[in-house]
């Protein structure tokens, strides 16, 4: 039954005891999701506590690698301090194997493991470090049925070839891209120049879409700052074209680039934007949304890293490996 504007209105101008009595349908619906509360719950320390729940689940792990400490790009706000040449050495591939193994071994609650590649550039030294790992790691599936096993990419996008993407299909797993893009086609290749000058922006979009295709998982990050917000509305018209059936494996993600934070309140022109992209049929986050899932899905640098607390003194010697593992500079 459809009911007239005014007729909603009513529901919210009632007090609780009465909208209760009258609607008891809907006053038990808001129960439930929690906007209707006690007046002695105390909301903050329910967050806290949903968030330490999460922070020190023992049913999940992230195994997070970095393969490499170079990049292929120099980005004016990276806080990584790049080293060119650097690569993870066959025996720091080794002590990962060990330490997946011990992982599994020691974590008998563990539901989910997502091994995750950042860097640098992790797709730099595919083939010699990130393709063997994940061979290893994808060797566990029918050891560990139990377990949901997903891998995921901080990644540029820019190196992105077939091969890679035929290993990375070989498998049914499920995968995860985040891929960054910094405003429209000439603000992104200021900021993200490829090799003699080119401009990376259209091999990125390529990218994305080519992972969308085979059904993989992206978020693209965008990146923007005072100075470049009004051109990532132009990023929709190189996007628009990606068939329907591949965009339920698309998220959009806008993120004001941190050193711009303080001078800047565009809060204004970033709804504005974020207005372009809903026309267009995507569904678009800004950091407000971020904040609240952040509480049930944080980032890796926020999130508390019990394992590294609870766990025996051989997982401990194997951890103490790979920390002390040395980047091998040697082509």
């Amino acid at each position: 039954m459809h009911r007239h504007k005014k007729d909603i209105e009513s529901y919210f101008k009632l007090p609780a005891g009465d909208l209760e009595n009258h609607y008891p349908a809907i006053y038990q619906n808001l129960l439930d999701i929690n906007a209707i509360i006690d007046e002695h719950t105390d909301e903050l320390q329910e967050v806290i506590q949903r968030s330490k729940e999460v922070d020190y689940a023992d049913n999940s792990y992230r195994l997070i690698i970095n393969p490499t400490m170079n990049c292929n790009f120099k980005c004016w706000y990276c806080y990584e301090s790049h080293i060119v040449g650097s690569k993870m050495s066959t025996s720091g591939v080794e002590k990962i194997f060990k330490f997946i193994d011990k992982t599994l071994q020691i974590n008998p609650n563990l539901k989910s493991f997502d091994l995750s590649f950042f860097g640098g550039e992790p797709l730099m030294y595919y083939s010699k470090v990130t393709e063997p790992i994940i061979n290893y790691y994808r060797t566990k599936y029918e050891e560990y049925p139990a377990i949901h096993f997903s891998i995921s990419f901080t990644t540029n996008g820019y190196l992105l070839n077939e091969k890679m993407v035929h290993h990375l299909i070989y498998e049914n797993d499920e995968k995860f891209f985040q891929i960054t893009l910094d405003g429209s086609r000439e603000e992104h290749n200021k900021v993200r120049v490829a090799q003699k000058e080119e401009g990376s922006y259209d091999k990125i979009i390529s990218s994305i879409k080519r992972l969308l295709k085979e059904k993989i998982n992206v978020l693209i990050r965008i990146n923007y700052t005072a100075e470049n917000i009004e051109s990532t509305k132009y990023i929709a018209d190189d996007i628009i074209d990606i068939p329907e059936e591949d965009r339920k494996y698309l998220s959009i993600s806008f993120h004001q680039v941190w050193q711009d934070i303080e001078v800047n309140n565009i809060e204004d022109k970033v709804k504005e934007v974020m207005d372009v992209y809903k026309k267009h049929k995507f569904i678009p986050q800004g950091e407000e949304i971020q904040l609240l899932e952040g509480l049930a899905n944080p980032c890796y640098a926020d999130k508390k890293m019990k394992q590294l607390l609870i766990t025996t003194e051989m997982y401990l010697n194997v951890l103490r490996e790979i920390l002390q593992m040395t980047i091998n500079t040697d082509p």
